[in-house]
């Protein structure tokens, strides 16, 4: 029994023994796998860390690209200051022709900038009553400056002619802005236009107060108008022809005409034309009891007028169909001819005199706008040549 006990205790030690020695010895290939194992991470590693951009050297390129970059980017401004130079210095070049010209006109050279120059443009108005406008630059805008051209005009009758228009807020709808037209018959409007109406309106004599005034076709004036604020001044061949405020009320024009002939051949009297003088408006500051004055004045006088104009034409048919002599016959014909355009002058300024009287207070100073060239025909055509015009602008730059 004790022998029994005895080896069962040795197969228990035995078998406890052989037991450990399994946890301890390692098998041949576990032993490569870790030797592996310890060669391969090591060297992924190393590859990641190989892998990563080094910040240093992204550094250091950035900064070389942007030394790069702002070289560049100096350059391309260096070159564009230069251009731009030279650029204004052959603008202010080009235009000491016209700075030396202002001088004239009442304007410091040394005050304002270069507009523009247009050494050749052509429009054409053809039909009853038409008007053409048009710019070379519709970009430019300008509410003080100089406007100043060489026209040569070609047109079929003498009530046709040539202008500029200016300070147009370019509304096809309601516009407003300034025309000024030169005729051949050798007057001329300042004409103010108002959201579609026309509000104003000046006559302008240059073929009586400017000896050069060419009216003939194909003939060439030069025409320039200065705008200051509210003031405007028209000149033609370097006289000046007025000088006013837009706001001013229109002024109505009352012609005194006197016959070729102050008899027929029978001795019949051929009277002149010589109305009573037209009630003077008010100045641009009038008050309301003023402006009331002449409305009240000048409507009435309007519809004695027109009907002792329209009398006197009605005389004149009479007249010349009573003269038996060719030569008289003919001079009374250009002297009703003359009477009846007097009478259209006359109308002109009528509808701009009525329109101030229902609205005196409305102020005409316009304010920045395009600027351009007008061709305007009564009837037939008229075609217009501007040559060597510029622009001078006394507006300040914009920021």
């Amino acid at each position: 029994m004790r022998m029994i006990r005895w080896f069962t205790f040795i197969g228990v030690v035995l078998w406890l023994a052989a037991c450990r020695a399994e946890t301890t010895v390692i098998d041949p290939n576990a032993q490569a796998t870790a030797r592996a194992l310890q060669t391969i991470i090591p060297a992924t590693a190393t590859q990641r860390a190989a892998a990563q951009p080094n910040p240093y050297a992204q550094l250091q390129t950035a900064q070389a690209q942007a030394t790069r970059i702002a070289q560049e980017a100096q350059a391309t401004l260096a070159l564009r200051h230069t251009l731009e130079a030279q650029f204004n210095n052959a603008t202010w070049q080009a235009f000491e022709p016209v700075r030396a010209a202002l001088p004239f006109y009442g304007i410091d050279p040394d005050v304002g900038r270069p507009g523009w120059l247009v050494p050749y443009y052509t429009l054409r108005a053809e039909g009853y009553r038409s008007l053409q406008m048009g710019t070379p630059y519709p970009d430019t805008v300008m509410q003080d400056g100089v406007l100043h051209a060489q026209v040569t005009w070609d047109t079929k009758y003498g009530t046709a002619g040539c202008g500029f228009f200016l300070r147009a807020n370019g509304d096809d709808v309601k516009p407003s802005h300034y025309v000024v037209l030169f005729t051949r018959m050798g007057y001329g409007f300042f004409s103010v236009y108002k959201d579609g109406q026309l509000a104003n309106l000046r006559l302008l004599w240059a073929r009586s107060q400017d000896r050069k005034f060419d009216w003939h076709n194909g003939g060439t004036n030069q025409f320039t108008v200065v705008l200051q604020g509210r003031r405007i001044a028209v000149y033609s061949n370097r006289t000046l022809l007025r000088e006013f405020d837009p706001n001013e009320p229109p002024v109505l024009y009352v012609p005194r005409l006197s016959p070729p002939v102050s008899h027929l051949s029978d001795n019949t009297p051929v009277p002149p034309f010589q109305p009573d003088p037209a009630p003077s408006p008010p100045g641009p500051d009038a008050d309301p009891a003023q402006r009331r004055w002449y409305r009240n004045a000048i409507l009435p006088y309007i519809d004695k007028l027109l009907g002792q104009m329209d009398d006197y034409l009605d005389y004149l048919n009479e007249l010349i169909a009573r003269e038996p002599d060719d030569d008289r016959r003919r001079a009374l014909q250009a002297y009703r001819e003359r009477v009846q355009q007097e009478r259209d002058l006359t109308l002109r300024t009528v509808e701009a005199v009525q329109i101030y009287v229902q609205a005196p207070a409305q102020d005409l100073n316009l304010g920045p706008g395009f600027v351009g060239f007008v061709a305007a025909a009564e009837s037939g055509y008229a075609a217009c040549t501007f040559r060597d015009a510029w622009l001078w602008i006394l507006d300040p730059p914009a920021p």
